[in-house]
């Protein structure tokens, strides 16, 4: 897997990666001049990271990759001053931000967010093999961005690089989740991508404060979802992630998340705006498009793995989805 910073402003002066497992270590040392790409080689890494520059002060990365390896990845920047926004979507993300005084621990768990700002000096991040990383960031130029700094800052939701404040952590809405995934589908054509991003970026932000940082807990449906009953919805959730070529019953799904079948029902289309079984198909018509895109497998092997018996329905449920067919896929992708 190859990941590719496009924007100068913040790439590193020098980076180490160390990739490690019980047999051996791979250590790589780089020191990044100036004009030049900063990119990230990693064997036995699958998935991307994919930064784009929407606008100018404005950058969004998409992150969703798994590990062979235990991976070690350590920056150097010289004081480079950073604001951003991470919203954990699946996974755990261990990292720390060492300046000349202090040393800032942080861990990112799954529907958690943070927003940090001030001077970096170093980053040292920690994936594990085996484990499966999915995330948004968010990174701003508080320079353009002044007046939402302000928003942000006068409610003491950010995370002061030189400062050794307790780390601040969220808990995320469902209709954040919802803004994500809007985020992170979009299909549009290249030439209004931007546009329609940097409207839903805004919107996130502005939904952040005021549902998150404001505490208003209150869903897009206009209805509260107590927190241990959001804790059993997520579990359900990753149930299906793990299951979905297979999937448990409805019955089996609320056992397992200790909540009754018409609670889950209910509050899953409540939290995550999809019904059990819509999530269920889109999950499977995600990965279907995956191994398509691939190009090392054929429709009706693709259908099989998914979970569809009947090759000729899953064609029909992956053209309602996407516009186009799996053979047309795989034209594209030969």
């Amino acid at each position: 897997m190859l990941a590719i910073y496009p924007n100068q402003k913040y790439i590193p002066e020098r980076a180490v990666i160390m990739a490690s497992s019980k047999e051996n270590t791979v250590k790589t040392e780089a020191i990044i001049p100036r004009g030049t790409r900063y990119q990230i080689h990693a064997v036995g890494m699958k998935g991307k990271i994919l930064t784009t520059e929407i606008q100018k002060g404005l950058l969004l990365t998409l992150s969703d990759f798994t590990l062979d390896k235990k991976l070690e990845i350590d920056e150097q920047y010289s004081n480079q001053e950073i604001f951003q926004l991470s919203f954990c979507i699946e996974g755990e993300f261990q990292w720390f931000h060492q300046n000349e005084n202090t040393i800032q621990q942080y861990r990112l768990g799954a529907q958690e967010c943070q927003i940090r700002f001030g001077a970096l000096q170093q980053c040292h991040s920690t994936f594990f093999g085996g484990r499966k990383y999915h995330s948004i960031s968010i990174t701003l130029d508080k320079s353009r961005f002044e007046e939402l700094f302000h928003c942000i800052y006068i409610r003491q939701a950010i995370c002061i690089l030189e400062k050794n404040y307790p780390v601040k952590v969220y808990r995320y809405t469902p209709r954040i989740n919802k803004l994500l995934s809007e985020i992170e589908e979009c299909v549009l054509c290249e030439e209004v991508r931007n546009i329609y991003l940097h409207g839903k970026i805004l919107e996130l932000i502005a939904i952040l404060c005021d549902e998150v940082m404001c505490e208003a807990a209150i869903n897009h449906y206009g209805v509260r979802i107590h927190e241990q009953e959001y804790e059993a919805l997520l579990k359900a959730k990753e149930l299906i992630n793990q299951n979905y070529a297979h999937p448990l019953t409805i019955a089996e799904i609320a056992k397992k998340a200790a909540m009754s079948e018409s609670r889950l029902q209910k509050g899953f289309k409540q939290c995550f705006g999809l019904t059990v079984n819509d999530y269920i198909i889109k999950k499977r018509m995600e990965m279907a498009k995956k191994l398509l895109e691939s190009g090392n497998y054929s429709v009706s092997a693709v259908a099989w793995m998914v979970g569809y018996t009947h090759t000729g329905y899953f064609i029909r449920r992956f053209h309602e989805e996407y516009g186009i067919t799996p053979g047309a896929i795989k034209k594209i992708n030969k």
